[in-house]
């Protein structure tokens, strides 16, 4: 085998490997989405929707900057949202919430897809805000507006 033919069989080996480690990994990352909308499902009964987020940061708390997959629960009363690997919750109330707008740079990240950008008020008072992904921005936009009126 002359060395050309080695690298293109060694590079379609490694397309291969990878292309099978993202297959796996959706599979899991579907499966553990499932699961943890099944479970808020069960502790908010009343919820209006329960959907996947990625979490984009809070303004009251720089810190509090690592992004993560997580549920968004949306209630009369309350956003909800619970990290997955962190297990961090994050509860904005609905009383608190100034406005919500689609933005495509939040706290120094720019991003290709809108990010949800809820403003409220914190509990000493302060002015902040939380961001996230989430599909459909658009719509989950109108509902929390919907709510805020």
């Amino acid at each position: 085998m002359n060395p050309l033919e080695l690298g293109i069989l060694i590079t379609v080996v490694t397309l291969v490997i990878v292309g099978i480690i993202m297959v796996v990994t959706l599979l899991i990352l579907s499966r553990v989405s499932r699961a943890q909308i099944a479970k808020a499902r069960e502790q908010f009964p009343q919820a209006l929707a329960v959907l996947n987020a990625n979490f984009a940061g809070l303004t009251a708390d720089p810190s509090v900057r690592l992004r993560g997959n997580g549920i968004l629960v949306i209630t009369r009363d309350e956003l909800y949202f619970k990290q997955w690997v962190t297990n961090r919750e994050f509860r904005v109330p609905i009383r608190g919430i100034q406005s919500v707008e689609l933005v495509s740079n939040f706290m120094g990240r720019w991003s290709f897809t809108p990010i949800l950008k809820v403003n409220f008020t914190g509990a000493e008072g302060e002015a902040a805000a939380i961001g996230w992904h989430v599909r459909d921005a658009e719509s989950v936009k109108q509902q929390i507006e919907t709510l805020i009126k």
